[in-house]
């Protein structure tokens, strides 16, 4: 092993970042995620279901939870997942899809 002792050590980021923040009384807030001021990114649209809507709904409901022996999903999930297969499958179903929306009024 060698016994030389390193002279003129230069100090390292966290040696400074320490120092820094040692001298300070109260050192700045940074972080990786920035605040968003846009509060159109939260705005969630309702909407209420129709009797028949939400029987059709309840159906889908206990048809997926039956497939599944491990666990039970919520209505939220299931319709988070029906609103996903739409968007991969708007190209392929999207003649389908546009009649019911035309007959749904």
């Amino acid at each position: 092993m060698l016994n030389k002792q390193l002279k003129n050590i230069s100090q390292s980021k966290l040696s400074k970042a320490l120092n820094k923040i040692v001298e300070e009384t109260k050192p700045e807030e940074t972080g990786f995620i920035t605040k968003i001021n846009k509060t159109s990114l939260y705005k969630t649209k309702s909407f209420r279901l129709r009797e028949s809507d939400l029987k059709n709904f309840e159906n889908i409901v206990s048809y997926v939870n039956k497939k599944e022996d491990r666990k039970n999903y919520s209505d939220s999930q299931i319709i988070r997942g029906i609103i996903n297969y739409f968007s991969e499958n708007i190209d392929s179903d999207f003649k389908k899809i546009k009649e019911y929306i035309r007959v749904s009024s």
